[in-house]
């Protein structure tokens, strides 16, 4: 990738290594980036419209004011990544099949967003809207999940989450037995 270039439109970026790289204020649009290395690259600035990561590594990358529209990860590890930074403007992203450990969404307003079938751990969901999420098959261990409104989100076939309902909006949200039980432990109640 030529770094001088700043707007790349339709292209595919194939197993590139680029680590510890500078994107800042460069423009993707319907963009494949497929099995790349961007662990600690920097987003700053930056503008991703309908494009789509796969089976990438994008651990501790820095999206300070990047803007994410229409965004899909598939198969990619995403590790240590404050999504909060993002420019919260038409905020749109997707994630299927991803490994995302330690990460943050606080605060952010993103229902509709689609957790599919991915392998979340100590992830901070605290005070974010998630109306109408889907994590449908994905494991939450350690996620924190505190005033989040979480409104006809759905939780079939999910599993290893805590999502307390005394403090999180949990109206007409879906969830599978026996994870679903799960929703009792902040009663401190025992089930037989």
């Amino acid at each position: 990738m030529d770094p001088e270039v700043k707007h790349f439109h339709d292209e595919e970026f194939l197993k590139l290594q680029q680590p510890k790289t500078s994107f800042a204020k460069q423009s993707f649009h319907e963009c494949l980036f497929s099995h790349c290395d961007f662990t600690e690259s920097t987003f700053h600035e930056a503008i991703l419209e309908n494009c789509t990561f796969q089976g990438c590594n994008l651990s501790l990358i820095s999206l300070r004011q990047c803007q994410l529209q229409h965004v899909t990860f598939k198969g990619c590890k995403i590790m240590g990544v404050n999504f909060g930074e993002c420019h919260p403007f038409g905020l749109d992203i997707r994630y299927e099949e991803c490994l995302l450990d330690k990460c943050n969404f606080s605060y952010l307003k993103i229902p509709k967003t689609q957790f599919k079938e991915c392998r979340i751990t100590e992830t901070d969901f605290a005070e974010t809207n998630l109306e109408k999420a889907d994590f449908s098959g994905s494991s939450l261990r350690g996620c924190t999940f505190h005033h989040t409104n979480l409104t006809k989100a759905n939780f079939k076939e999910a599993s290893d989450y805590f999502i307390s309902p005394m403090t999180n909006t949990l109206t007409k949200a879906k969830f599978s037995l026996p994870e679903a039980a799960s929703l009792l432990e902040a009663f401190d109640i025992e089930l037989q």
